[in-house]
């Protein structure tokens, strides 16, 4: 896991001043974010790309509800 000021200091080195502002980013915007914030975890993981959701949900469609499964 990385620390919130290490997360702070990420996001401030990659543009991102205010790091409690709102960002709307598309699903093509957010792999490009991982990288620019996260580079080491994002080419660990072969930079994958991004599909954000409304809600979390598991593999068979139920909702996740803040529950990690």
């Amino acid at each position: 896991m990385t620390q919130r000021s290490d997360l702070i200091g990420r996001l401030k080195a990659a543009g991102y001043n205010d790091p409690n502002a709102y960002v709307n980013l598309s699903d093509s915007e957010l792999a490009g974010f991982a990288q620019k914030v996260l580079p080491e975890l994002s080419a660990e993981a072969h930079n994958p790309s991004f599909e954000s959701r409304e809600n979390l949900t598991d593999g068979k469609g139920n909702f996740a509800d803040g529950l990690t499964v």
